[in-house]
């Protein structure tokens, strides 16, 4: 049989592509129908049964949700499920616009898929072996100093996200935001590495350890676009072996995944001053909702990236602030807001944006507290940096802000962004925010750094060869002799962020031993949440030991307490309400511990 032609001018009907995206936008149509559907059944349950469920997941057994909560979050499913309703009927309505949008973008990932391989094929065959060489090495030297407090003791918040985020099932993780602890798609990486490899303190840190090895090669690929190859081996390696970044590598929390989104989007964004390509400027989009979704405070690494990119796009290509930056920001926006939907329908708003942490201090206490603050943050970064090298550090950063147009390709440097916007928005905020989370602004002090030192050492760059043995030999020596540092100074081991209770395993297994039934523990902060992690590994219940109310028929009472707490001594524990009433004998100490003791305690008569 012979095959006609097609006619000129007789339609054409619709590519592959185009039917794959009708076949997404209908799919995306459906699910937010099933979703609307969902909230509007779950709103409809009982508060008897709801509270019963969360209590069965609370560690003390009661999920604390008032009848006035329960009302409150049951307007707000409704109301979720009425927009999810909508946003289904919008969809399915305008699927032939949305899907011809969706195959374009389609292709225009193929396309920047295609350019990212080429340019990264171009690079590897361009670049020497002793650079690529020296990368790889500064990599490896990331993971060694990692893996070398990869396996000490849990840390109070890593143990309470894990308690109260991880271990219930995922929609508790999802909609809970009793505390910023939550750092929800960081615990959310838990879950899946956890379920995978199990609950050991590793386990629970691979996401975490992952996202500050990652930093490495991301701070070289963001400072190669930003200063040049030189200085991205540098700056890698100072990455590599940064003792604050070190620490947060290897404590579960979602702060090294924070700062390589911000490094991802500023090297994305050194692209995107020329790119027209939708899917590059959705990729900065998505990755701009990761990091709020990771931790809130990413508004002020946003705010740095999407402001130094605004002002390099008005220099240059001002059309493309309004055709590509703000669409891309409004889909930041919007997804930032669906993710966070089920939290602001079960927890409020006010979790977010109104909780004991991100209120206003006094101006007398904003101001008492800034300075402080701002001074523990130098200490932290430069931490296992000999005084000298940290002044050069410091100088580096200087100077490569002073001479930046001589050392740059672009035109502003981004640290002066950063301070530009962060500095008047703390003032408005008046709040003091805990030193790690400045973490991000880690490898971009660093990076600049070694732009700067590698400016004032081109005279003598010119005398050896030009500046690649140079930058070799700094970046290997440095990333060597910092981790060195780190562990022979076990500054990260000894960290008191985040809280340590270091005897808490040895502790675990003398209570597992000597546990008769009946017998309940007392223990303070930051003691009782790690101890509730530890029991938990141990078979123990910790609820029944950890989170009674009233002794009942006990008559042994197992009591730890922390070298140095003054709050929470032998005599302040055993002055809880829990005992009021109760005759009790002379504390006998059990075991001392190197930085705690456990002691029994026995009812009287």
């Amino acid at each position: 049989m012979r095959s006609h032609p097609r006619r000129p001018g007789s339609p054409r009907g619709p590519g592959r592509g185009e039917r794959i995206a009708s076949w997404i936008v209908v799919g995306i149509a459906l699910v937010a129908g099933l979703l609307a559907l969902t909230l509007a059944l779950v709103s409809f349950a009982s508060f008897t049964s709801v509270k019963a469920h969360l209590d069965s997941y609370a560690s003390d057994g009661d999920a604390d949700v008032t009848r006035g909560e329960f009302d409150a979050i049951v307007l707000r499913l409704r109301a979720a499920a009425a927009v999810a309703g909508l946003v289904a009927l919008a969809v399915y309505a305008g699927r032939r616009r949305l899907s011809r949008l969706l195959a374009e973008l389609g292709a225009s990932c193929a396309t920047a898929i295609s350019s990212l391989r080429r340019g990264l094929a171009s690079a590897l065959v361009a670049e020497s072996r002793l650079h690529l060489g020296a990368l790889l090495a500064i990599t490896v030297i990331a993971v060694v100093v990692r893996l070398e407090f990869l396996f000490q003791p849990m840390r109070y918040d890593e143990a309470a996200t894990f308690v109260s985020y991880v271990s219930p099932p995922w929609y508790i993780t999802l909609t809970d935001y009793s505390a910023p602890n939550n750092h929800v798609f960081h615990s959310l990486l838990v879950h899946v590495s956890t379920a995978l490899f199990g609950d050991e303190p590793w386990a629970i840190r691979l996401p975490a350890v992952v996202a500050g090895t990652l930093l490495v090669p991301a701070t070289y690929v963001a400072a190669r676009a930003l200063y040049d190859k030189h200085a991205a081996l540098v700056g890698a390696a100072l990455v590599a072996s940064s003792s604050i970044l070190v620490e947060y590598s290897t404590n579960a929390r979602g702060y090294t995944l924070l700062a390589l989104v911000f490094v991802l989007m500023l090297a994305l964004a050194t692209r995107l001053r020329t790119s027209r390509n939708p899917a590059e400027w959705l990729a900065f989009g998505l990755l701009g909702a990761i990091g709020f979704y990771t931790v809130p405070v990413m508004l002020y690494a946003f705010g740095t990236v999407v402001g130094w990119l605004a002002l390099e796009l008005w220099m240059h290509e001002r059309r493309l602030v309004l055709r590509r930056l703000l669409p891309s920001v409004v889909v930041t926006l919007a997804l930032t807001g669906l993710l966070y939907a089920p939290i602001v329908a079960s927890s409020g708003l006010s979790a977010l944006v109104s909780n004991e942490f991100v209120v206003a201090l006094p101006w007398s206490t904003f101001t008492a507290e800034l300075p402080d603050s701002l001074r523990t943050i130098g200490t932290q970064w430069h931490r296992d940096i000999p005084l000298p090298l940290a002044l050069v550090l410091g100088a580096g950063f200087v100077t490569a802000i002073a001479f930046h147009r001589r050392l740059s390709p672009v035109a502003l440097p981004p640290a002066v962004v950063a301070l530009a916007w962060i500095a008047p928005v703390v003032v408005a905020q008046r709040v003091v925010p805990f030193e790690r989370v400045w973490l991000f602004l880690v490898p971009l002090y660093l990076m600049t750094a070694a732009a700067g030192i590698l400016f004032v050492l081109r005279p003598l760059a010119a005398r050896v060869g030009g500046k690649r043995p140079i930058a070799v030999a700094l970046a290997v020596a440095s990333a060597g002799l910092l981790a060195a540092s780190a562990i022979a100074s076990q500054a990260v081991y000894r960290s008191e962020e985040t809280s340590t209770f270091r005897d808490g395993e040895a502790i675990a297994a003398l209570l597992e031993g000597r546990l008769q039934p009946g017998d309940k523990v007392i223990v303070g902060p930051p003691g009782d949440v790690i101890l509730e992690y530890l029991l938990g590994t141990h078979g123990l219940d910790p609820a029944e030991l950890l989170y009674w109310t009233k002794p009942g028929e006990t008559r042994r009472f197992l009591v730890v307490v922390k070298k140095g707490s003054v709050q929470f001594s032998l005599e302040n524990l055993l002055a809880n309400s829990r005992l009021t009433g109760l005759r009790l004998g002379e504390p006998r100490l059990i075991r001392r511990y190197e930085e705690a003791s456990v002691y029994e305690v026995s009812r009287a008569g």
